[in-house]
């Protein structure tokens, strides 16, 4: 996987820019057609809440391309769905080593964390990295809403 020229974290060939510092990708590369395809039938499925077709679609992604964020973020949505903890957990972890600075995906590794068997301070680090990469993630509007989201996360473990 590339990285970053500014920041030297990983970046996906497909993102535009650097999920943590925000710098351009010098060459960002469009999805390959078949995965795009696959991606959308994915979606579709997820749509209809077939979980587990949708979930086979994302791993013959991901075995074509382990690049893709969206495959791993979404897959790890399907195992939630399915109760399947350990695995979302696993591919929520997947996708944080594509986007390292997405805020969202530390959040939902904090909440999903404590269903698949971690400890509360692993989801509380996954919670608190959330807060902290909010403030600069490119892909927020409103990095107040994941602010506020982990804050009642992290209020949950305390209590």
């Amino acid at each position: 996987m590339p990285t970053c020229e500014t920041c030297d974290n990983a970046i996906s060939p497909y993102d535009a820019v650097c999920s943590v510092c925000g710098t351009p990708n010098p060459d960002p590369q469009p999805l390959p057609e078949d995965l795009e395809v696959k991606m959308s039938n994915a979606r579709g499925l997820m749509d209809t809440g077939n979980w587990r077709a949708a979930a086979k679609f994302h791993h013959e992604i991901i075995d074509a391309d382990k690049a893709i964020f969206a495959a791993y973020r979404d897959l790890g949505q399907c195992y939630v769905q399915l109760n399947l903890w350990i695995q979302a957990y696993t591919m929520m972890t997947h996708a944080a080593r594509v986007r390292p600075g997405d805020s969202t995906n530390q959040y939902n590794l904090g909440v999903v964390a404590v269903h698949a068997g971690k400890s509360t301070d692993e989801a509380r680090a996954h919670l608190e990295a959330a807060q902290r990469l909010a403030e600069t993630d490119p892909a927020l509007d409103r990095p107040d809403f994941v602010i506020k989201r982990a804050a009642k996360a992290l209020k949950g473990l305390a209590g």
